[in-house]
């Protein structure tokens, strides 16, 4: 279409009910991501040895054999820091563990489980 019928189309035929429901997911999306960054986490330590990976926190400690390990998911968020990325580690029992860290880390990761990342 040429950009005068665009215009025209997407301001006076479009109901604004639309622009609404568009602009109304986009705050709510980013108020999500929002909340999602202010959770608190542990702060831990990870070791990742040749045939097993320990995890140990103030509470909990995880010592994952590497076929414990299903897959190992990455993301970031973008409301908050983006040099700090967050992982879940999906292992065959179903349990998730979570971990936010620099991208260093993942870069170890990926050297030591390239087909589960």
């Amino acid at each position: 279409m040429p950009n005068e019928i665009s215009f025209l189309y997407l301001f006076f035929i479009v109901p604004r009910n639309v622009y609404l429901v568009l602009g109304g997911s986009a705050v709510i999306l980013l108020l999500g991501e929002w909340l999602r960054g202010l959770r608190s986490l542990e702060k831990g330590r990870l070791r990742i040895f040749p045939d097993k990976m320990i995890i140990e926190t103030p509470s909990k400690k995880w010592d994952l054999s590497y076929n414990q390990i299903h897959k190992i998911k990455g993301s970031s968020n973008i409301m908050h820091n983006y040099r700090e990325l967050t992982y879940m580690l999906l292992l065959l029992d179903g349990s998730k563990i979570e971990i936010r860290t620099s991208k260093e880390i993942f870069n170890e990761l990926t050297d030591h489980f390239p087909d589960k990342v």
